[in-house]
């Protein structure tokens, strides 16, 4: 879930990062009619103005769009639903938050 948005326009979820920081899995973050895969290490791991979800200072998946307004850009809310899917080689599993 959409916990805050900062005043840069980025999406804060509620999203713990040991929830997607299992190297058994990949993952696609779902929020604002957008799929992000993947999680970035850095803004600088993406081009000016393509989005990216990152793990925040407060632990939680933050999404974002590097030197833009993710919120503004898809509409997201505080309150807003994030899902979050898991990847593996042979299966997939989802979940929303």
């Amino acid at each position: 879930m959409v916990l805050h948005i900062d005043r840069f326009g980025n999406i804060i979820t509620n999203i713990p990062a040991s929830a997607v920081t299992d190297a058994r899995h990949t993952i696609s973050v779902r929020v604002g009619g957008q799929v992000l895969h993947g999680v970035q290490n850095y803004y600088g791991n993406v081009h000016p103005g393509e989005p990216l979800a990152l793990i925040g200072s407060q632990g939680t998946v933050e999404i974002s769009i590097r030197e833009g307004n993710a919120a503004a850009a898809w509409d997201v809310h505080v309150g807003n639903q994030v899902g979050v899917d898991f990847h593996t080689a042979t299966m997939g599993k989802q979940a929303t938050d």
